[in-house]
């Protein structure tokens, strides 16, 4: 009788499980956020912190490889990278007896800038893949093509490796230099360079950060079709004419309705989608309108 109720009183404590801290809208969670996208999940936390007052995020700003070690080590409780997770990845979550389950949030660009000086902004894709190859090393002026990007454990190194190398290694005039920052400072010094940066961190809005950055810089257009050239602003962005997109995810380790469940639910609602679309990106679950604006429909608004 004594062990009946010994096993009933253990099978109850099991099904109650842990107990948890946190819960959607409160508590306390660490968190890594692939430093392409960092202007605009600031902005997203700032209005999360500002709606749910006993919520504490902590945030981590890292390259994209740095995110995913975080939460497979277990060290944050939810990432926001530019990928879903490879079948590697997923395996290491697997046997933790976690189902890993990307969230789709939105979709951002790659951006390819150079100097303002410099004549030539308009690319096709096979001569982008050239220049990454190595195989054109030169300007129409005869000078030599820098290509910098901002560290090996990247985001965008990895996207270019996958989406235009394809297992091509990169040329020998394509250099790491850092970060961010360093690839828009390095683009404003050095006429002969082009750099490839995430859109949110140049996009042309209120931010200092931002603008300070595209009046330094001149933002270059791409093609896959001769003559067509489009530029990575949203409305080409949303008709997949500017052709360097990829999508931003949020992938959680966590088992229960806790606040990185809270997060992404507010990431995915209303209010953050909007501000996915004020830093000129493309929101994954809110409905788009486009209009467009004739010519003639302003000349008569001016009369």
């Amino acid at each position: 009788m004594q062990r009946a109720i010994f096993l009933l009183v253990l099978f109850i404590a099991c099904q109650r499980g842990p107990k948890h801290e946190d819960t959607p809208t409160s508590g306390h969670i660490k968190i890594a956020v692939d430093v392409a996208v960092q202007p605009v999940i600031e902005a997203q936390l700032e209005m999360f912190h500002h709606d749910y007052k006993r919520a504490k995020i902590e945030v981590e700003y890292l390259p994209e490889a740095k995110c995913v070690e975080k939460l497979l080590q277990d060290c944050v409780r939810l990432i926001i990278i530019t990928r879903p997770l490879n079948k590697e990845e997923e395996q290491v979550l697997k046997a933790a007896k976690l189902i890993p389950r990307p969230v789709k949030l939105a979709y951002e660009a790659v951006a390819l800038i150079v100097h303002p000086d410099n004549p030539q902004y308009e690319f096709s894709v096979e001569e982008i893949k050239q220049i990454l190859k190595g195989e054109q090393l030169r300007w129409a002026n005869g000078d030599t093509i820098q290509v910098v990007v901002d560290n090996n454990a990247s985001g965008i190194v990895q996207y270019l490796k996958d989406s235009l190398l394809q297992g091509a290694p990169f040329g020998e005039n394509t250099y790491a230099i850092g970060s961010i920052k360093e690839v828009v400072d390095y683009v404003a010094e050095h006429p002969n360079a082009l750099g490839f940066v995430p859109l949110c961190w140049i996009s042309d809005k209120d931010e200092k950060t931002p603008n300070t950055f595209l009046s330094k810089i001149k933002l270059c257009a791409v093609g896959t079709q001769p003559g067509q050239y489009y530029e990575p602003y949203q409305a080409w962005i949303y008709q997949r004419k500017y052709p360097f997109i990829r999508p931003i995810y949020s992938i959680k380790r966590e088992p229960y309705m806790g606040l990185g469940s809270g997060f992404e639910a507010f990431l995915t609602g209303g209010k953050g989608q909007r501000i996915f679309w004020l830093h000129d990106l493309i929101p994954a679950h809110a409905p788009i309108r486009l209009v467009e604006i004739k010519e003639q429909n302003l000349l008569e608004e001016e009369k």
